[in-house]
């Protein structure tokens, strides 16, 4: 907040503006998101008449209704975050309200009419002081009754979309269930509960709401609202006559596996968990049985069906259709040295186009801003370096780092030609500029992103889900990683993203049949790291270069493990990151990376993200 804004705004100035509700009071929108967009066209519009006070009530209620909130996230403290992260900055988040702010608004709270806005101030107060039980309870009865308005199809979705309010109205329904929980006061009634959370799962199920389905099974399990094995049925029925994607019918197989599982049936968990796999051979042979995506939707099945009794004769079966598979995977490597051909040589122009777009869109587009380029036109730049300023080409280059030390050096050109390591020097100095202008650019788009758009975790586990080069037991820590990159939060986004980039690699390569486990003398096994995976004289390079394209492997060492460059594998591997570091736009450049490199590991499956990531907004 500035300095203005962080000033006490007090019930007199409120009182002064009268009906603060007045810019909302038509506005029947479910997501929060939708109100702040009208406050801030509210703030806007006094600041240019000079009205000092109506402003700051309307920014203040502006930033209060634009808190990122997802309570999915397992982490108490992170289902209220800041809408944006920048450079060590972030946009307001609950504790800035503490104290003195936050007494003026439980003063406010219970004559608000706006069930949405009723229900975020007063999860916003409890959420600063736990001792608010009456808070507590005015959150939930807003959520709920909120959720009731949805039933009764007193909600416009024409603005969010009918699937968005799906997953709002669950949202609604998790957060309520977590403040009567932790409340412990008088909270939610259990046979209300029941009946509105049964009454919604047929809501979103008559709407065909895959997303909302799942996640309106998972919270009646998690929260014991109905008895697992009904939740169980429930799954199968939805599978049988619904008529889903594969995918979705693949969670659901698991979804009941798991309630199976708390009634401690396990022969029908273990049925459930079966039925799971073989959705992983229908998704390979969705793919045609053949190359990379086939591969690792196999490998799934296999590793599925290795945990159950009795799949032996199947699991045999599947190595062998995977073996198939494994040598169609050079056939179709040059599909990831794609271009999505993005123009932004006039960002202004640029800007309009991208503003109309879709979010499922703009994700497609933001992949798509750059592409590594080839090596041979990297080379031909430095040749022409070399052949203007030859004297200044001679010097020897040397990389230091914050503590003053030389981590890399170079020796000149030489008389014999043998230039490479020189050459490289500059090319990756290059590099180091061309990826912290791009940074600057990213940021500017992933800021439009944000400033149009929620983004939710479940948006990217979407994404990784059908990332062939991301195993499935890593694909929610992807999806984190991707998160909290959108989020700004690139402290944790590179800690996250880039052992995973090096593992993707490893997976990469061990589904085309290669083994990236060394024995050493005691016996013991190690898995190969990602420097020795693209080491020029090693035996994984070409392999990689052939399923990936030379460009891309190129860059993933440039940018992340050569020690002329920013080598930031090594720098994280061994804590010598400085704060500093994860402000520029560097990070943000390799944050986007890998981000790029799980949308062309989509591969064939562009289409069925774009599908399910529609039907989800």
């Amino acid at each position: 907040m500035s300095e203005v804004d962080s000033e006490l705004i007090t019930l007199k100035e409120f009182e002064e503006v009268g009906d603060f509700e007045t810019p909302i009071q038509n506005c029947k929108e479910i997501e929060c998101y939708a109100l702040a967009e009208l406050f801030s066209a509210e703030a806007n519009k006094n600041i240019k008449q000079g009205e000092n006070s109506a402003y700051r009530v309307y920014n203040l209620l502006y930033e209060l209704t634009s808190i990122s909130f997802d309570p999915t996230k397992q982490n108490e403290t992170e289902r209220f975050g800041p809408l944006l992260r920048s450079n060590g900055n972030s946009t307001p988040i609950p504790s800035d309200y503490q104290g003195n702010q936050t007494e003026v608004l439980i003063q406010l709270v219970p004559d608000i009419k706006n069930l949405v806005l009723r229900a975020r101030l007063a999860d916003i107060i409890w959420q600063n002081d736990r001792s608010q039980h009456e808070m507590a309870q005015n959150a939930i009865d807003a959520y709920v009754e909120a959720v009731d308005q949805v039933l009764k199809g007193e909600v416009d979705h024409s603005i969010s979309g009918q699937y968005s309010v799906g997953r709002i109205g669950c949202f609604y329904l998790m957060r309520a269930l977590q403040i009567s929980k932790v409340s412990k006061k008088k909270g939610w009634d259990s046979t209300k509960q029941k009946k509105l959370i049964n009454e919604f799962a047929d809501y979103v199920r008559t709407n065909k709401n895959s997303n909302a389905i799942l996640m309106i099974l998972r919270l009646s399990l998690d929260y014991n609202i109905i008895e697992p094995a009904k939740i169980a049925e429930s799954a199968e029925n939805i599978i049988i006559s619904d008529g889903l994607d594969i995918i979705w019918q693949r969670d659901l197989w698991k979804m009941a596996a798991k309630a199976y599982l708390k009634c401690n049936n396990s022969e029908k968990q273990n049925r459930c968990l079966t039925e799971a796999a073989e959705c992983c051979v229908i998704m390979a042979e969705n793919c045609g049985g053949k190359g990379l995506n086939a591969t690792a939707h196999l490998n799934d099945a296999i590793k599925e069906l290795r945990k159950l009794p009795g799949t032996q004769q199947r699991r045999s079966q599947l190595k062998e259709i995977l073996r198939e598979a494994q040598t169609t995977i050079n056939d179709e490597s040059a599909i990831i040295t794609r271009s999505i051909k993005i123009d932004i040589s006039d960002f202004e122009e640029f800007r309009k186009k991208f503003q109309g777009l879709n979010l499922c869109e703009k994700l497609i587009c933001f992949a798509g801003l750059y592409e590594s380029p080839c090596i041979n036109s990297l080379n031909e730049v430095v040749n022409k370096q070399v052949n203007k300023t030859p004297l200044l080409a001679d010097m020897p280059w040397q990389v230091i780092d914050d503590e003053g030390h030389t981590v890399s050096r170079s020796t000149g050109l030489s008389i014999d030609g043998n230039n490479t390591d020189h050459i490289r020097h500059m090319l990756i100095n290059n590099e180091n500029a061309r990826w912290s202008l791009s940074g600057n650019i990213i940021e500017l788009v992933r800021h439009l992103i944000l400033t149009k758009h929620r983004i939710y975790e479940d948006h990217f586990r979407i994404l990784v889900e059908y990332v062939c080069f991301i195993p499935e037991n890593r694909k929610e820590i992807v999806a984190t990683g991707l998160m909290r990159y959108f989020c700004g939060d690139f402290v944790s986004a590179l800690h996250i993203l880039v052992p995973q980039l090096e593992n993707s690699l490893r997976h990469i390569l061990n589904l085309a049949g290669d083994d990236t486990s060394k024995i050493n003398q005691d016996m013991t096994q190690e898995m190969r790291s990602l420097s020795m995976m693209l080491n020029t004289n090693g035996e994984y390079r070409n392999k990689l270069e052939e399923l990936l394209g030379e460009a891309i492997i190129f860059e993933i060492d440039n940018l992340f493990n050569h020690r002329a460059g920013p080598s930031l594998r090594h720098k994280l591997l061994h804590g010598l990151c400085t704060d500093d570091d994860f402000k520029g736009c560097m990070v943000s450049y390799a944050c986007w990376f890998i981000f790029r490199f799980c949308y062309l590991g989509l591969r064939k499956n562009t289409h069925n993200f774009s599908s399910k990531l529609s039907s989800s907004t």
